[in-house]
């Protein structure tokens, strides 16, 4: 994660959001060992550690959101599912100008970062039999919270909060190929290039739509802290 760390947000964790997320993990994977089994994930550990990862990426997203004195109207969903019927609903909701925004949260795990670099990944099939939801949502009403976690430090860093544009995901499918090749045919990555490439203003769009909303005439602090 060090190449990036200048661009990215701190978020403190706990022990005790750490133990919440790795009871829920070890929920969904007793829930839903059969279903993983049948997609070939048989590392128990690997599986509990991202589902992990990924819940406490949603609240320190939850956690900073709340900070910045925006509106939280749906927060982090502890409850399991059964994978068949997998939930397509964004990650969190939030009240922005009135209008509530959808706002999904990437999570990639220190583990992964240091084996393959840091990057966030989307279901994704060119048939769209099994493909994110944000490749198909209408613009202008969804976020990307970018979220690296350090599970055993209790360490989350936010590296940006871009809106979803048509631009942003044809991007993501043309140019976010998957380092690990069984994964190309049903995923696809946000690299820590694409939110290099956007302005500050763009990377933190977000933060900066909530501000613009506040004071419509003054301009809006930067992203990064």
């Amino acid at each position: 994660m060090r190449p990036h760390m200048k661009e990215s947000i701190g978020v403190p964790l706990t022990p005790e959001m750490r133990s919440r997320c790795q009871r829920y993990a070890e929920e969904v994977y007793l829930s839903n060992a059969d279903k993983y089994a049948e997609r070939g994930q048989t590392n128990r550990e690997k599986i509990v550690r991202q589902n992990t990862c990924g819940k406490l990426a949603e609240l320190a997203t939850e956690q900073y959101l709340r900070e910045l004195c925006i509106e939280v109207t749906y927060g982090a969903d502890f409850r399991v599912y059964d994978a068949r019927r997998k939930k397509h609903d964004a990650d969190l909701r939030v009240l922005l100008n009135n209008t509530v925004t959808h706002v999904a949260v990437k999570s990639c795990d220190r583990a992964n970062a240091e084996e393959r670099g840091l990057s966030w990944v989307f279901q994704y099939e060119q048939d769209g039999a099994d493909t994110d939801d944000l490749f198909f949502r209408e613009e202008g009403f969804s976020y990307i919270s970018c979220v690296g976690v350090d599970v055993q430090k209790l360490e989350a860093r936010i590296f940006g909060m871009p809106k979803v544009t048509k631009k942003l995901m044809d991007e993501i499918v043309k140019r976010g190929i998957p380092m690990v090749a069984q994964m190309r045919n049903t995923k696809r990555v946000l690299y820590p290039d694409f939110l290099d490439e956007m302005d500050t203003r763009q990377r933190w769009q977000l933060k900066t739509d909530y501000f613009t909303a506040l004071f419509p005439v003054e301009s809006v602090p930067g992203g990064a802290q």
